[in-house]
């Protein structure tokens, strides 16, 4: 994550973060691995703007420091939108959770005893061939994106599909722009070529 959610495009220095030691002494949480661990779901589909209150106090309880929330899976750019304004409505109004778009608000989360919360996308539809709109949903938040969800798109072959095609010239343009803009490539999902070709593209290490 490190690499991934920097907020000004400059590469984030470990050593400038609060050390762990700071940040978790004098903490009365029970003792476990997970209260003296940064801990992160990575794929959490259910922390949404629609979670109740319990729903966070579990996550809360079981030291669940950063949960990755799915906004984006099969929406096109205005379903996108629509999930991260609701996200933004939710976190102004529960002080439980901390939105999370750089390395420092981590380890924030984990100081504060809140959970902390980060957008990323299980599919690049969202994207809709206008490299522009990265730009826009890293404004917004979005630190990772998972080029496909088992079926084809734009950029190339999901898992299930019966073909075992590459990145697409759009793909290739696609990965290069989130290098740039510091966003993660996730290719969970994706079919075996075109994540070979996502990593041979990629100058940053990507994720499964």
């Amino acid at each position: 994550m490190e690499r991934a959610v920097s907020s000004n495009n400059s590469r984030i220095n470990p050593e400038a973060t609060a050390s762990k030691e700071a940040i978790f002494s004098g903490s009365n949480r029970k003792p476990g691995i997970h209260f003296s661990s940064i801990v992160i779901n990575h794929t959490c589909p259910l922390v949404s703007p629609a979670m109740d209150d319990d729903y966070v106090k579990k996550l809360q309880e079981g030291g669940i420091t950063l949960a990755m929330s799915t906004v984006a899976s099969n929406h096109q750019f205005r379903g996108a939108i629509d999930q991260i304004i609701a996200f933004y409505e939710r976190l102004e109004n529960d002080n439980k959770l901390l939105f999370i778009t750089q390395v420092d608000d981590i380890y924030r989360a984990k100081k504060e005893r809140k959970v902390g919360v980060g957008f990323h996308f299980q599919n690049s539809r969202p994207v809709e061939y206008d490299l522009r709109l990265l730009d826009i949903f890293y404004k917004l938040g979005v630190r990772v994106i998972q080029l496909t969800y088992n079926e084809k798109n734009m950029v190339g072959d999901g898992c299930t599909e019966l073909t075992d095609c590459g990145l697409s010239k759009f793909g290739k343009k696609m990965i290069k722009r989130m290098n740039k803009l510091g966003m993660v490539v996730d290719l969970s999902h994706v079919g075996y070529k075109t994540s070979m070709e996502a990593m041979e593209v990629s100058v940053d290490p990507v994720m499964f």
